[in-house]
């Protein structure tokens, strides 16, 4: 029985380590994305650590920079502000809540993505380069939510 005793022991030092690393592991892949992605350098001007309480859209898939992907994985929310990203739990170490405001969003685009995805890629002026491309369903909710268009800034 003393064996016994010993190998649980060393599973469950096992399963703790391996926890730990594991978690460490998922950390480091946020923080990638986050970075990659754009979503850090979008923070910087856009971070708005205010709770948003109006209506969303949950389990949304989207993609920054066109490449950083986020299946089923964010929170959207609309108001006359902005537009409002969130990812969900799972994603959240490295992702502050964004308001992305109306008055910055210069381009919008509808456009497929490698054959396989409609989306629609908004680009807003303080990043340019780190675009959002929204599932073309969200995007079609958020323009609906608008009034049925997009309040583009000026020149």
């Amino acid at each position: 029985m003393e064996h016994a005793g010993e190998l649980v022991e060393v599973l469950a030092s096992i399963l703790g380590t391996f926890l730990l690393v594991l978690a460490i592991v998922w950390l480091l892949v946020c923080y990638l994305l986050s970075k990659a992605g754009g979503w850090r350098r979008l923070a910087s001007d856009y971070g708005n650590p205010l709770p948003y309480t109006g209506k969303v859209h949950r389990g949304v898939s989207g993609l920054l920079r066109g490449f950083a992907q986020y299946r089923s994985a964010l929170v959207v929310g609309v108001d006359q502000y902005g537009l409002r990203l969130e990812p969900v739990a799972l994603f959240k170490p490295f992702h502050s809540p964004l308001c992305l405001p109306w008055s910055d969003l210069v381009g919008v685009r509808d456009e497929e993505v490698l054959k396989l995805r409609e989306v629609t890629t908004l680009t807003f002026r303080k990043h340019p380069t780190v675009t959002v491309s929204l599932a073309r369903s969200c995007a079609d909710w958020v323009r609906t939510e608008l009034g049925g268009h997009w309040p583009m800034a000026a020149g």
